[in-house]
């Protein structure tokens, strides 16, 4: 799948005293999830639209005539919107910047709030951090999957602590203490056979969202006996081996980090403070996993391996601990190179970047309208940047605008542990989204009306004979024809048992019980064929109806209808139709459907008709 006008000078100028105090902040307080009010984001308006509305040229269709009040464009991190010279993720911003001001400007103008889904959020968001702890994790911790099946602990010698040391700071770790006596007697492995094993193997997404688009960095966080490490004469010790095998068991990485790998030089001090990158020297080489060697060790030959936890994956990160010197061990962080500049290093070009994007997005034609920043279709692994990149467009705009995302549910929870059989309710997505990633807004959808045929056990979808007479065809019509008492039959129990019930729930929880968050719904309103793993029958106008006041009834507090745009030959394997059908690459309104319905007059109908948003559609300009 997976903006509106303040004036600039007094912004930039407040602007300007926030990223003093902001970025003056230690890295520790950066990192923590800290923002500067926990209070719902001011949004005075009722989101209707669709998504990719962008697209066209003018607001003939979108705005003046379907009546939304939202605009947006999907980008990649190498193309921008429509129109605008140099828009991509490394592009100057003094060479974009008039283009992309003149578009939030236009639609503000137009009475049409923007959606800033940007290259730099792209490239920002296709950031991915995963921290294994180290620790013995039970699996009924929230990060449980995040850890190891096989962390050790032996009497004295090895066990889980609380380092209230002046460099622990009350984290739990796992303390190996060596025998003066007998150096070495006690190595052994202390860690091994990873819960989450596959998040290097996933290729089901965008080129630059996939796990093969980028290096990823290997980062331990250990501290070890400062004592131990003076002078010299230990320096060629081993501290441990970290061993990094792929899908198949091979081994990818055997890194040994030494005594020495602890000091800024060969004879240097080392303080005690825990260290995640460490020194290297010689022929040894940086604690990271090349992107060429992601493909061949990390993906399954059978893509739909990849997440399917009957498949059998060997990925592991074992910690081999030496026994010479005592040592306390946290985690073992991946993270791939998006991630390693915005976070770990703080890249003052990306960070940069986003700050001006964030001021283009306070460029108003009325207050409490935030010009959300968007982004869809995200791995658990991409929570991290988000969070981190929400702190940023929240401290900046003193909480009057946030990040966004589209929560893919399946793919949210798709590297736990036979996640299939894994539910998430209401208050499990709040702790994750909300307190700990510190989302305030949110849209959730899951396409009900599948469109396999069927012998795909739960994954078709009926029409009655009374609307078409023609069967699935395998083209345009991905629906079985029935009667009309098999298809409400069929759709009621669609409606009460399938994954868009638990959505709509969620959703309701979430909006009434926590007062600070927005939750919009993106109702299904195209018929898609991607290969032959995913593919949506095309919504009767009764659908489209049903969808929206359902949505409506479970508290809603938006409706981006997905998805605007068509695209590619019925006939191919490759193919799209939403409310518009694409002529010429210039959207026209999709007037008849796969079932010979007016798809474009009905969702102007369900805009215009219904009481909620006829009240709230202009009251911010009125």
């Amino acid at each position: 799948m997976k903006n509106l006008i303040y004036k600039l000078a007094a912004f930039i100028f407040i602007v300007g005293v926030l990223l003093v105090s902001y970025y003056s902040k230690s890295t520790s307080e950066i990192n923590i999830n800290s923002f500067t009010a926990m209070t719902a984001i001011p949004d005075t308006q009722f989101i209707i639209g669709a998504f990719d509305d962008g697209v066209e040229s003018f607001y003939t269709h979108n705005h003046d005539e379907l009546g939304f009040n939202t605009w947006h464009c999907y980008t990649e991190t190498e193309l921008g919107w429509r129109g605008v010279d140099g828009d991509s993720y490394k592009g100057d911003t003094n060479v974009y910047r008039g283009g992309v001001i003149s578009r939030i400007s236009n639609n503000g103008a137009n009475y049409m709030r923007t959606f800033m889904d940007r290259p730099i959020i792209q490239y920002v968001v296709s950031g991915q951090r995963i921290d294994y702890q180290c620790e013995s994790v039970s699996i009924n911790e929230p990060y449980w999957f995040w850890s190891y099946n096989n962390s050790i602990i032996v009497d004295t010698t090895i066990r889980d602590v609380i380092d209230y040391s002046i460099y622990g700071a009350g984290d739990s770790v796992k303390l190996c203490r060596s025998d003066i006596n007998h150096s070495g007697i006690n190595a052994c492995w202390i860690d091994s056979s990873l819960r989450s094993n596959r998040e290097l193997s996933f290729t089901g997404t965008n080129s630059w969202l996939t796990d093969t688009a980028w290096n990823w960095y290997v980062m331990p966080r250990i501290r070890i006996d400062s004592a131990y490490a003076a002078g010299t004469v230990h320096n060629e010790d081993t501290v441990c081996r970290i061993v990094i095998t792929g899908w198949y068991g091979d081994t990818v990485r055997d890194i040994k980090l030494f005594i020495k790998n602890f000091k800024q030089s060969y004879q240097g001090i080392y303080d005690g403070k825990y260290l995640d990158t460490f020194h290297l020297y010689g022929e040894q080489d940086s604690l990271f996993i090349p992107q060429d060697r992601i493909k061949p060790y990390f993906v399954p030959i059978n893509p739909s391996a990849e997440l399917n936890w009957d498949s059998t994956c060997k990925m592991d990160i074992k910690i081999y601990w030496a026994g010479k010197v005592d040592m306390w061990i946290d985690r073992v962080r991946l993270e791939n190179e998006p991630a390693h500049q915005y976070m770990t290093l703080k890249k003052s070009e990306w960070i940069s970047k986003v700050n001006s994007e964030i001021v283009w997005a306070n460029n108003n034609v009325a207050g409490q309208i935030p010009n959300y920043f968007y982004f869809e279709e995200c791995q658990f692994s991409h929570f991290p940047a988000i969070s981190e990149l929400n702190k940023q467009i929240m401290n900046v705009t003193q909480n009057a605008n946030s990040q966004i995302i589209f929560l893919n549910y399946q793919l949210f929870k798709a590297h736990v542990p036979n996640s299939n059989s894994v539910e998430w309710d209401a208050n499990t997505l709040k702790y994750y989204l909300h307190d700990q990633f510190g989302l305030k807004t949110i849209v959730m959808g899951a396409y009900p009306l599948m469109g396999f045929n069927e012998t795909t056990l739960g994954r078709y979808s009926y029409h009655p004979n009374t609307l078409s007479s023609l069967d699935y065809n395998n083209m345009d019509i991905l629906s079985i024809r029935k009667s009309p008492t098999e298809y409400d039959n069929w759709l009621q129990d669609n409606l009460d048992n399938g994954l868009n019930n638990r959505i709509l729930k969620s959703m309701d929880a979430l909006s009434k019980d926590n007062s600070d968050m927005h939750i919009f719904f993106a109702p299904q309103a195209h018929l898609c064929r991607h290969g032959t793993a995913h593919l949506l029958k095309e919504p009767s106008n009764e659908e489209l109806e049903l969808q929206t006041d359902l949505a409506l009834t479970y508290n809603a507090k938006g409706i981006m209808y997905f998805g605007y745009t068509s695209f590619g030959d019925t006939n191919s394997n490759y193919y799209q139709r939403g409310i518009m059908n694409s002529i010429n690459q210039y959207p026209e309104p999709r007037h008849v459907s796969a079932y010979n319905q007016d798809k474009y007059t009905k969702i102007k109908e369900c805009r215009i008709s219904d009481g909620e948003f006829r009240n709230k559609r202009y009251r911010e300009y009125e």
